[in-house]
């Protein structure tokens, strides 16, 4: 059970070192590219086309929280965190505690409901095309399990993930 604390751990700081400030931080040497950071996918048969993006950049990891609100005021997130010193060879999540993936929905009247795929359940892959002093490209696909019974479906599919985000060292963009 400790690796699935250390999972819940890792997502608990992702998600607050993203909601800082840049403050301090240096851009790479040269010029940064300023395109905006892109995150799409299938989630459980539906498009997922984030409308906001984090990314946290570590020395062999990226972390990114997609967020992509409805016109309800509903709320999904799509999370990944990836090692960055494999190449390009595809990463199995759950194949060490930084290869995970998982699904977020807030309801805008209930609790919000957790997929996690990681050591402990679930299944899939991460795989990171390119990475550059400015940006990380690759694609993911994984099948996410339900924290409680109260999250339907109790397995979440997300297919056809692509991601391409700013990814500036040492960053929370």
């Amino acid at each position: 059970m400790k690796t699935f604390d250390l999972q819940v751990a890792l997502l608990v700081l992702l998600t607050l070192a993203c909601s800082g400030d840049d403050v301090g931080v240096l851009p790479p040497p040269g010029p940064v590219d300023t395109r905006p950071s892109v995150v799409s996918a299938v989630a459980e048969g539906q498009p997922f086309n984030a409308t906001a993006v984090r990314v946290v950049r570590g020395q062999s990891s990226l972390a990114f929280e997609a967020k992509m609100r409805l016109e309800s005021g509903e709320e999904w997130q799509i999370r990944a965190l990836m090692r960055t010193d494999v190449g390009g060879t595809p990463q199995a999540i759950g194949s060490s505690n930084f290869v995970t993936g998982d699904v977020y929905f807030d309801p805008v009247f209930d609790v919000g409901y957790v997929w996690l795929a990681n050591r402990i359940m679930g299944s899939g892959s991460i795989t990171l095309s390119s990475i550059s002093a400015d940006r990380a490209v690759g694609s993911f696909s994984f099948t996410a399990h339900a924290t409680s019974t109260y999250s339907q479906p109790a397995k979440f599919r997300v297919t056809n993930g692509t991601f391409d985000v700013r990814a500036m060292s040492g960053s929370s963009n």
